[in-house]
């Protein structure tokens, strides 16, 4: 799901690239995220009911306000295993946020991806999403701003958003964002489940990333309570990372 008053361009290069994993991916054109109509309750449910056209597991995810709408599908649809936000962006309504209201008892996983805090994503009030789920887990990309989490994005969102680059390329930051996005959904899907190295702190891939100062977790992890012992060395390929035609 792409963020407010944007459309399904944005997402359209990062659609393309889970697809080439062999994901089944479907982006939308949302119908209530503008200005003149945001409401983004109906939205989710427009999201469910295009799920369940096609059947089966389903792991929802989008970016900023996308984001909460694809927590909002997720809580209330029996199918998903799993929802995933890029730099999320939440909701107040009458007092409460909308997405963190709706993970209080969601058990599946909500995992994302977050960058610096700023005014394009809200001081990232998306953490608490993460921070207050019962399997919740966050990461943020050092130096990613809000327009890094669209693919393909425009002048118009880097003039209101780009922050300052001094350690990372703005390709190098998608890069990141690709591998753990792409390594998360081949894992929760079952494609591949090599994909949860790129989360698992003492893994090859995630190590990396920690130690070259692409990332820092934001959030404990419930996740992976068992033991870690060193039993053998294994060198990893550039992963994500599917072979050219």
């Amino acid at each position: 799901s792409h963020g407010f008053s944007r459309n399904q361009n944005v997402m359209k290069n990062l659609a393309e690239h889970y697809a080439s994993w062999g994901i089944l991916t479907i982006t939308m054109n949302l119908l209530h995220s503008s200005l003149f109509d945001n409401n983004p309750t109906q939205d989710a449910l427009d999201l469910v009911y295009l799920s369940n056209q096609f059947g089966g597991r389903v792991i929802y995810a989008g970016q900023s306000s996308g984001g909460m709408r694809s927590v909002l599908a997720a809580s209330i649809d029996t199918n998903a295993v799993a929802a995933f936000g890029l730099d999320l962006v939440d909701l107040e309504v009458n007092g409460y946020y909308l997405a963190l209201n709706s993970v209080l008892d969601l058990a599946i996983p909500v995992w994302g991806l977050l960058g610096e805090p700023g005014d394009c994503n809200e001081d990232a009030n998306g953490l608490p999403i993460y921070e207050n789920a019962p399997n919740g887990n966050a990461l943020r990309i050092i130096e990613a701003d809000h327009c890094d989490f669209e693919d393909p994005t425009n002048l118009f969102c880097r003039a209101l958003c780009q922050g300052t680059n001094e350690q990372f390329t703005n390709d190098e930051i998608r890069s990141v964002i690709r591998s753990l996005s792409t390594a998360f959904f081949l894992w929760k899907s079952g494609i591949n489940e090599a994909g949860e190295l790129w989360w698992n702190p003492g893994e090859g891939p995630y190590d990396e990333l920690l130690n070259d100062g692409s990332i820092t977790q934001l959030t404990m992890l419930h996740n992976f309570q068992t033991e870690l012992n060193l039993n053998e060395y294994k060198l990893y390929p550039n992963y994500p990372n599917p072979p050219k035609c």
